[in-house]
């Protein structure tokens, strides 16, 4: 086994006591204790290559940490894209440092936590456009932007389109 394969939290409770089973069991040799001892090795193994095969698929436990983290930051982001939030306030949000919710972002999801919300408030205001005969303007506003030039010039890069154009082409 790697260096890094160790039990952890919960895991670590239960192989904890299964170790002291075993050993209680072999010390007391009482009727059937060998047959004991074979059920626990073989809850042991089972559990070992549970470790390794989620290690092999790097779901061991700082991976699943991270994605623990990643899904609180992103139901952040959603309850609060309208809110002025940028990569220090979801991080302080989840006490972690902004470094490494960008990290996290960027190894996860491709792109800076920025990015997403940027991209997420397009999102939204694409479904605005859809949906409601509401002015562009109000839209800005609705969807979390602050600067109606700096929506459109992020809606067109990542569109193609104008949000105007969005909606003529869509409604259609």
């Amino acid at each position: 086994f790697s260096h890094e394969c160790r039990y952890i939290g919960t895991e670590g409770y239960e192989m904890n006591y299964i170790f002291q089973s075993m050993m209680q069991e072999f010390s007391e040799k009482r009727q059937g204790y060998l047959n004991l001892l074979r059920g626990y090795l073989m809850i042991v193994l089972a559990k070992l290559a549970r470790i390794i095969a989620e290690e092999q698929t790097g779901e061991h436990y700082p991976y699943v940490k991270k994605k623990i983290i990643l899904k609180k930051a992103v139901e952040y982001i959603h309850n609060n894209f309208q809110e002025d939030i940028c990569l220090k306030s979801v991080a302080s949000h989840l006490s972690v440092s902004p470094s490494y919710i960008g990290k996290i972002f960027k190894e996860f999801k491709g792109m800076s936590t920025v990015n997403y919300i940027i991209r997420y408030r397009v999102e939204k205001s694409c479904k605005l456009l859809l949906e409601t005969s509401m002015p562009i303007h109000r839209i800005v506003g609705e969807s979390g932007f602050k600067d109606v030039k700096f929506y459109y010039t992020v809606f067109k890069r990542l569109m193609g389109i104008s949000p105007g154009e969005f909606r003529n082409k869509y409604l259609q």
